[in-house]
């Protein structure tokens, strides 16, 4: 390798390195991305082997903004089989909020994760919050959030007074 010098060999280093952070992180990599339809849970499955909410509760900050708190259940094995992510929908099927989670929760299941700071437009009625894991995508067990309700089933919406 004549003619490259060992600064032109770090830059190059610290170039790929910074490439693969942030494909790893990206929610858009290959990593990230559903498996197969063919994994696709049947209806309403509550094997483990998918990602699972189990309740969620909407918080609107002072701001107007809110926070979404949600509970996952999994069952992580490690970073080879977790839960990676939970995102909430409106009634239409937009995107209001993604999560990603970076590491497995093996010894913590349930586990609560929040995101804050989400705007979440007056025209939404409802939301629709699922998980996901690495292996089998979305699970079927999801929590459906009405937001002109201060309680329901799984769910509680707390509105700034």
């Amino acid at each position: 390798m004549a003619g490259i010098t060992r600064l032109e060999t770090l830059r190059f280093t610290l170039l790929c390195a910074l490439a693969a952070a942030f494909l790893l992180t990206s929610r858009h990599s290959p990593a990230y991305a559903d498996p197969p339809a063919s994994n696709a849970p049947s209806s309403a499955s509550t094997d483990l082997d998918y990602a699972q909410v189990r309740h969620v509760d909407v918080v609107q900050s002072p701001g107007g903004t809110w926070c979404i708190y949600t509970t996952v259940n999994h069952n992580d094995e490690g970073v080879g089989h977790y839960a990676n992510a939970w995102q909430a929908l409106d009634q239409d099927g937009n995107e209001v909020a993604w999560r990603r989670l970076a590491h497995p929760h093996v010894h913590e299941q349930p586990f609560e994760r929040d995101k804050c700071d989400v705007s979440i437009p007056s025209s939404v009625t409802a939301l629709v919050v699922r998980a996901r894991c690495n292996v089998h995508g979305f699970g079927s067990v999801h929590v459906r959030v009405d937001m002109g309700m201060s309680e329901g089933n799984n769910f509680t919406v707390v509105r700034e007074k």
